[in-house]
């Protein structure tokens, strides 16, 4: 379970405009707020930054794994 709802409602961010900041659709957001669908890690991070909040507070059960890119 995410608490992205939570962190978009204490914002105060309308879901349209970050949607436009993140470049996806609102139903894409939609989707990542009912857990029917789980972001990206690009979208995952970038909205975080938006809502000032650090992705392991999004997700609470999301375990941080590094992965190198060669």
């Amino acid at each position: 379970m995410n608490r992205i709802k939570h962190y978009i409602k204490e914002s105060g961010l309308k879901q349209k405009a970050i949607c436009e900041r993140l470049d996806i659709k609102e139903s894409q957001l939609s989707h990542y707020i009912h857990d029917r669908r789980i972001p990206p890690q690009e979208i995952l991070r970038s909205l975080g930054k938006i809502l000032k909040t650090p992705v392991n507070k999004l997700y609470p059960e999301a375990k941080k794994i590094v992965y190198w890119k060669l």
